[in-house]
């Protein structure tokens, strides 16, 4: 019965790291708007020095909260790991999480540079269990339709997610 509770206490313990970090990544965004079905129209405003700083700024950080929650999360797995008397099944499935998030931070950044080199200014990638999400800087006049193909497409080219498991977010 001990092991039981023991066992409870962990995977409630991991499951809370990963709510965690999908929170901090998703309160971390500000002024977004979903793409995909979006019936929000853009208004044309004057980009001006300060709106591109505030917008690097934002990917910036985005990035080290999302760095900072991962780290987190790892540091509570590898505690978990190396406590004594911790069943076999646990310790497979904190080893099976970590692998996962190293496996996303890795998938994150390719696709970040992919989506750069498709002519966005800059842009963070967000992957769960469930779901990835792309937040890019705001093209000039908007995200065209062409453009959320691109981003779609790389997504379900280099990942095994389905465009019904794809947001797409512009800031």
């Amino acid at each position: 019965m001990n092991k039981v509770k023991r066992n409870a206490v962990i995977l409630i313990a991991m499951l809370f790291v990963c709510t965690a970090i999908y929170l901090n990544w998703s309160y971390g965004q500000n002024e977004t708007s979903d793409v995909l079905g979006s019936d929000v129209s853009n208004t044309e405003t004057e980009q001006t020095d300060s709106e591109n700083v505030s917008a690097d700024e934002y990917f910036a950080s985005v990035r080290l909260n999302r760095q900072q929650a991962r780290s987190e999360a790892s540091q509570t797995l590898e505690t978990v790991s190396t406590t004594e008397g911790v069943p076999q099944e646990t310790l497979d499935a904190a080893a099976s999480q970590m692998l996962k998030i190293s496996e996303w931070t890795v998938k994150e950044a390719e696709i970040e540079s992919m989506i750069v080199a498709k002519g966005f200014t800059d842009c963070v990638v967000f992957m769960t269990d469930e779901k990835v999400t792309v937040t890019v800087a705001k093209p000039e006049g908007g995200l065209t339709t062409e453009g959320a193909a691109q981003i779609r497409d790389i997504i379900t080219s280099e990942t095994d997610y389905t465009v019904d498991s794809l947001t797409i977010i512009e800031v």
